[in-house]
């Protein structure tokens, strides 16, 4: 039985098949999540100036603007989770060594049964974060390699969810070193350090620059004008939005990468037991052990 992937040769090999392969996935996961990550400041922009306009907005505007922007928002969550499982499935594909395709991985990841399936385990970590922090990210591990079982094994629905879950528990060690469930933690902990210091990075000028404007306002004697300062910052939350999604979308090269070759080293390690085990099974007993 090989012994288990350690985390920091884990972490090389993601980096190395992120560097060999990034050129050729980056561009079709990343330019639809810009574009639809720049219009939620708009649609932002749109609803709290018509809050805090001169005008006192109907209910029928009020009802219009809330589905308006809670629709943009929904449709982002939901691509973001496809764009982020086509690159799950392109890394399968290289990790297997077959021809790379972004085209067919999207189409793939549109099959209902793919988007049910995100959904479903998407939404089994929601209602256990409602109870508890620690519940949610409990069923967000067992459930982080649903993609790759999708991609790799033809499984969907509480099957893929299943199997996802057992590979996750497969820890024969029984050491906290090797346990999968701790080496996803570390990979998505990871991505996470990474994106959230990214988005501090791009969003602190947005933030000096909210501030300056109320300033000078201040300044000059004249308090700024809630809507029309939302205006302004809506404006300048446009860019920071798109290079925001550009460079988690990067990270999430990585993560995919990580959680593939984790994928494929708990079912390598798991599916090489069984077979110990069957081969054990039909050589029978050894030779001089008394039957039981």
């Amino acid at each position: 039985m090989n012994d288990p992937i350690p985390i920091r040769v884990l972490i090389d090999e993601a980096v190395k098949k992120t560097r060999t392969h990034f050129r050729a996935m980056f561009l079709a996961a990343a330019a639809p999540l810009a574009a639809l990550n720049g219009l939620v400041p708009l649609a932002q922009g749109v609803w709290m100036g018509a809050l805090m306009g001169e005008k006192v907005p109907g209910a029928a505007d009020l009802v219009t603007g809330f589905l308006a922007l809670f629709g943009v928002l929904g449709l982002t969550l939901v691509l973001t989770a496809l764009a982020y499982g086509a690159l799950t499935v392109t890394a399968v594909d290289a990790v297997n060594g077959r021809e790379l395709s972004m085209k067919r991985s999207w189409l793939r990841m549109l099959r209902p049964r793919m988007i049910g399936t995100v959904l479903l385990s998407g939404l089994a970590a929601a209602l256990a974060a409602v109870c508890c922090v620690v519940p949610g990210i409990f069923v967000g591990l067992l459930f982080c390699l649903v993609v790759p079982v999708m991609a790799a094994e033809d499984l969907f629905g509480t099957r893929a969810m299943g199997r996802s879950a057992q590979l996750v528990r497969h820890n024969p060690q029984r050491t906290f070193a090797t346990s999968p469930m701790f080496k996803a933690f570390l990979v998505l902990f990871v991505g996470w350090l990474i994106g959230s210091a990214v988005g501090l990075f791009v969003g602190l000028p947005v933030m000096v620059i909210q501030q300056v404007l109320m300033w000078r306002g201040v300044a000059a004697g004249e308090p700024p004008d809630p809507a029309v300062l939302v205006q302004k910052m809506m404006w300048i939350q446009v860019p920071a939005n798109v290079l925001g999604s550009l460079a988690n979308t990067a990270v999430a090269v990585y993560m995919a990468f990580a959680l593939t070759l984790l994928y494929f080293d708990l079912r390598g390690r798991r599916e090489g037991q069984d077979l110990e085990a069957a081969i054990d099974d039909l050589a029978g007993p050894p030779q001089g052990a008394l039957p039981e």
